[in-house]
């Protein structure tokens, strides 16, 4: 599993597109502005989640990934909605944070956690919603958030952000989506995770 995630981050960031989606991240802060442009990063409203940053090069259609027991079609959905909305997100967030407290692997990121996850797992929950194209739940709660700044204070490297993608993958696995959905997620996911460990260890 944990090969599995390295490999589709490694794909990720060999993709042009989102090579330029990290650079402008470098740029600036994960702020809306720069969300807006990118699929998933700003969850716009369009008939496909590849339209506009293509990690399957080879596909000559677009079309809308929906969960395992929908039927494809062409119509104009935010993965917040392909998701499962609210309900859909928070069942991923609680899954995660299952991998965390079990996983030998997510000890060193479960450490940087108070022992309840309640509000870690409400904040992430939050997030991910506006995050996938919803509603801005955790700015309506907590107000602005800066993803690098919010976990500055922490030692985040390439093993802390492997563990918190393996979690993710493993929360994701066991969801009703179809696995093109489950790989699209994990490598957006992929490039705020990634953007964390550069800021923490100084790279930008």
């Amino acid at each position: 599993m944990a090969a599995r995630v390295s490999a589709i981050c490694a794909s990720v960031f060999r993709t042009s597109s989102t090579c330029a989606a990290v650079y402008m991240l470098a740029a600036g802060t994960f702020e809306e502005e720069i969300l807006q442009d990118y699929p998933l990063l700003g969850a716009s409203r369009h008939s496909s989640y590849d339209q506009k940053l293509t990690l399957f090069p080879s596909r000559t259609t677009h079309r809308v990934y929906m969960t395992g027991n929908q039927q494809e079609a062409p119509l104009a959905i935010t993965p917040y909605e392909a998701a499962g909305g609210l309900e859909g997100i928070t069942k991923l967030v609680d899954e995660f944070y299952v991998n965390m407290d079990a996983l030998p692997e997510a000890k060193v990121i479960r450490d940087m956690h108070p022992p309840d996850l309640a509000e870690s797992s409400r904040k992430l929950t939050y997030f991910l919603c506006g995050w996938l194209g919803g509603p801005k739940l955790f700015q309506q709660h907590y107000g602005p958030i800066s993803i690098p700044g919010a976990h500055k204070r922490f030692s985040i490297g390439y093993e802390e952000r492997d563990a918190w993608l393996l979690c993710m993958q493993r929360a994701l696995a066991v969801q009703p989506f179809s696995t093109e959905l489950k790989d699209y997620l994990l490598a957006m996911l992929s490039i705020p995770a990634e953007r964390v460990r550069q800021v923490n260890s100084g790279e930008i």
